[in-house]
């Protein structure tokens, strides 16, 4: 019986542990991916609702915590929120208001903050003003409707 050749040994070697990283290393990401993504739903959940807020049960949004209706302006609820989750210790932290059409004749401020984590991951609020007729027809804002996902 004729002794195997070092180089067919080092080959069965390299074969063997790129075998055991293809099977490991998949397993491992989604362990680090999964806690990920439960922080940020923790950091989200952990978050108190903005001054006045009520609970609404209407919201159908992707990955949901909460889900808010708030009789202020759109700039100071995602602001209250922001400073909320600014207060958390890391990531990155990113807010973002701008007038948008909300009726023919009426334009008003809707806002996202937005708290990035590791990997994609992070605490999502997205403000959109709420409007509503008055006494003449006429469109006004009344408040603020507040979504809050994380994944």
């Amino acid at each position: 019986m004729r002794t195997p050749r070092p180089v067919f040994i080092v080959s069965l070697a390299v074969v063997a542990v790129g075998a055991v990283v293809a099977v490991t290393v998949p397993g491992v990401l989604r362990a680090v991916d999964g806690h990920l993504r439960a922080e940020a739903v923790e950091r989200g959940a952990a978050l108190p609702m903005p001054d006045g807020a009520v609970e609404q049960t209407g919201c159908h949004v992707d990955d949901l915590v909460a889900c808010w209706g708030v009789d202020r302006a759109v700039a100071d609820v995602a602001a209250d929120l922001a400073a909320g989750l600014g207060a958390t210790d890391g990531g990155t932290l990113e807010q973002d208001c701008s007038a948008t059409l909300v009726a023919p004749d009426l334009e008003s401020d809707a806002c996202h903050v937005f708290l990035r984590l590791e990997r994609g991951h992070g605490v999502f609020a997205f403000v959109d003003p709420t409007v509503d007729l008055d006494e003449d027809g006429a469109s006004v804002v009344t408040g603020a409707s507040v979504s809050l996902s994380a994944w």
